[in-house]
């Protein structure tokens, strides 16, 4: 890999923002990679359009010399963006690379055969959750050494505390006991893998996941409360989705999410299970991605294995 192009597709930092700096540096004199960055990354307006923002993204599509794209940063409406998107200007393989608010273009990017997508952290997530960041920048160099094979994803004992305020250092470190099995099964299937509200936005549009066979990974930020969780996923109950999947694999709950839930903290999972009660795929909790520190990244589209019995879950090869 030797360019990158680093996009924000949800919002813009300002111009003195330490944290992109901080990246460039880490990226271009540790790893000898060349970032690039357009015009419009920089703009200093409160807002900046979706044709605006979407046109980064297609001048990297068409770039041949750049192998990676990887969003700054999380924030809203990265799905207004993916109209003007023009997906056939593609040269070449190119891996894209985020979280959060940009699921929306994972997901999109996963209909189309150039474009690998992984979820993981963004730059700015990289660069911000001090403690946990090297292990996850760890994570990412051991799957890019080898991008088609296979890997274990890991379960939360022990994980950085972030959610009360993020930029307290150092953070406290919560300890939790590793997988939770709400429903028991062995099964495989093709990585759904994002923020569960976003991927809630691409239903019935043209970007809609391709839900037959799949294995949700699903992960949420602390703005969205219990009772938003329940909220979404009882939709897509009655929508019929939960009918069309293999199984689940949960993050790992933020104690935002949970406030005023205080007894759920050990299990939260359990107060999902009216949810999923008529169900018999396997259900698995406390992975290592999403919002939580440290993260690994999952590429979607890759078939995955569950296997509740040795409380294990498995990248497949490509």
């Amino acid at each position: 890999m030797k360019k990158i192009g680093i996009i924000n597709l949800s919002q813009n930092p300002p111009k003195n923002d330490y944290f992109f700096h901080h990246g460039l540096y880490v990226i271009e004199k540790l790893f000898d990679i060349t970032c690039v960055v357009w015009d419009g990354f920089w703009s200093c307006v409160e807002w900046v359009s979706p044709m605006e923002r979407a046109r980064d993204i297609s001048r990297f599509f068409r770039d041949s010399e750049v192998d990676m794209i990887w969003a700054y940063s999380g924030g809203a409406c990265a799905n207004e963006v993916l109209p003007y998107i023009d997906f056939s200007k593609i040269s070449h393989h190119k891996i894209i690379a985020w979280f959060s608010d940009t699921t929306a273009l994972l997901i999109a990017a996963s209909h189309h055969s150039l474009l690998e997508p992984w979820h993981m952290p963004n730059m700015r997530t990289l660069m911000k959750w001090w403690f946990g960041s090297l292990e996850s920048l760890w994570y990412i160099l051991e799957r890019f050494r080898d991008l088609n094979g296979s890997y274990g994803l890991h379960f939360a004992y022990n994980v950085f505390d972030y959610s009360a305020d993020e930029n307290i250092y150092p953070h406290k470190i919560v300890s939790l006991p590793g997988p939770i099995v709400l429903r028991h099964g062995e099964t495989d299937g093709h990585i759904i893998a994002g923020n569960l509200s976003t991927l809630d936005l691409l239903y019935g549009t043209l970007y809609e996941p391709k839900w037959d066979g799949a294995i949700l990974c699903l992960e949420e930020c602390s703005e969205l409360s219990l009772g938003g969780v329940r909220r979404v996923l009882m939709s897509w109950k009655s929508r019929g989705i939960f009918d069309r999947i293999n199984g689940i694999v949960w993050w790992v709950w933020q104690q935002g999410i949970l406030q005023n839930y205080a007894a759920t903290l050990t299990n939260p999972w359990l107060t999902l299970d009216d949810v999923f009660a008529d169900y018999d795929f396997p259900i698995i909790g406390n992975a290592l991605f999403g919002h939580i520190s440290p993260q690994m990244p999952v590429p979607l589209g890759r078939h995955i294995h569950i296997d509740t019995r040795t409380r294990t879950v498995r990248i497949l090869p490509k």
